[in-house]
């Protein structure tokens, strides 16, 4: 029997702390971070009807670990917000506003729950409106970064934000390539196609420390032959 799809019960965007509303940014994430989770257990479910058990307890493992990493980026983001001066906050919004992300992301969402096209093809169109949105969230980013570079404890945070997108970046990376990938896995020609790979790369590396040495020896021979006694 294949592995239970679930969705996260980490999903939902909590309350912000103090019961004030959140910044619209903040939000946006939240439904960002839901539209993760809902891709992720779409994946599965893909995966479930076609019968690949051992591809849907991999994904639901990224399924998982996609769930912390994007909502650490949510509420990693409610404290770089509330960190910013009144301007800053304004700028932020504005950008993120006019980015069309929020659009993106309505729309994705919409597309995933509609029976009707919740199927591979659509969730490897999905997976580019997830790219498009974490370029808007790197631009926001390095926005903030050049503004405000006197906020060190802002600019640490930052960096945090950054290195977590990367992580989502290579997460959902190796989610479509169990999507998307061959089934049943040949693990021999896996295997081979790993040793081939080495094996090739070892031997330019080989064949380019050769090539380097020669060239020294031509250099020191150069260098003899202008010699004056």
């Amino acid at each position: 029997m294949g592995a239970r799809n679930r969705r996260s019960p980490t999903a939902p965007v909590p309350p912000p702390p103090g019961g004030g509303a959140e910044p619209l940014i903040v939000t946006g994430l939240g439904e960002f971070s839901a539209l993760v989770d809902e891709f992720a257990a779409a994946v599965n479910d893909e995966l479930g009807l076609a019968g690949q058990s051992e591809r849907q307890a991999i994904g639901q493992i990224l399924h998982d670990t996609l769930v912390v990493q994007s909502s650490s980026i949510r509420d990693l983001f409610r404290e770089v917000v509330a960190g910013l001066p009144a301007d800053g906050q304004t700028d932020v919004e504005r950008f993120w506003r006019a980015s069309g992300a929020a659009t993106a992301i309505a729309a994705a969402r919409a597309a995933i729950q509609n029976p009707a096209l919740a199927k591979r093809s659509v969730l490897e169109w999905i997976k580019l409106i997830l790219e498009f949105i974490k370029k808007i969230i790197a631009e926001i980013l390095k926005f903030l970064r050049d503004k405000f570079p006197w906020l060190v404890g802002l600019i640490n945070t930052l960096e945090i934000i950054l290195a977590l997108l990367n992580i989502l970046d290579n997460l959902l990376h190796n989610l479509n390539k169990v999507l998307t990938g061959r089934e049943p896995v040949d693990m021999g020609r896996e295997s081979r196609e790993m040793w081939q790979g080495l094996e090739a790369f070892w031997r330019a590396k080989a064949a380019f420390m050769r090539l380097g040495s020669v060239e020294t020896d031509r250099g020191d021979a150069a260098g003899a032959g202008t010699a004056t006694s």
